[in-house]
């Protein structure tokens, strides 16, 4: 079993309370100096909402961006609540997952690098963003569930990335979508 997470900056205790806490200490701080100022009630009532709405902000852009991070498992054989020949993409938000999609090795068509894309298979029907980072470096997996062709964009490891396209069959020249001109 290969798991690899994909985060957008690297994180420690201390920065997490920083992220955290700055906005609240700065908003209550510059809350203290405007009550301070004897502005008029009609200003400083507005100058608090709008606090309010930094505030609110500042919280829903830090668990968006900051506290989000994606969990890539690629498990060769089962157990620990992974299917055998799987790759589970798993959303996770401090301590709490989410499964977001679970792929079978049968359901893998193909591993494309991130500068190239496959029209092999035809157009898929949805694409997933399954990474922090920016889609134009990740990797994208085509795979059909069930007759739907689906498309994933996300930063597998180099392990991960071997193990896929081999499950492809993309290590063998006869397999690969591009001998046929197509990607």
């Amino acid at each position: 079993m290969y798991q690899s997470d994909v985060q957008r900056f690297e994180r420690s205790k201390n920065t997490d309370l920083f992220v955290t806490f700055f906005p609240l200490v700065l908003a209550f701080g510059l809350r203290g100096f405007l009550l301070k100022t004897g502005l008029p009630e009609a200003a400083l009532f507005a100058a608090q909402a709008l606090l309010a709405v930094f505030l609110a902000a500042a919280f829903l852009l830090s668990h968006h961006c900051y506290f989000r991070l994606f969990r890539y498992t690629v498990a060769e054989r089962g157990g620990s609540g992974y299917p055998a020949e799987s790759l589970t993409f798993e959303r996770l938000c401090g301590k709490k997952s989410r499964i977001y999609e679970r792929v079978l090795r049968g359901e893998m068509l193909y591993l494309a690098a991130p500068d190239e894309r496959c029209a092999a298979y035809g157009k898929p029907s949805a694409s997933y963003r399954l990474t922090v980072l920016p889609s134009r470096s990740a990797c994208r997996l085509y795979y059909r569930q069930e007759g739907t062709l689906y498309c994933a964009a996300f930063h597998p490891d180099e392990r991960q990335a071997a193990v896929l396209r081999r499950w492809t069959g993309q290590d063998k020249a006869e397999n690969r979508p591009e001998a046929a001109g197509s990607c």
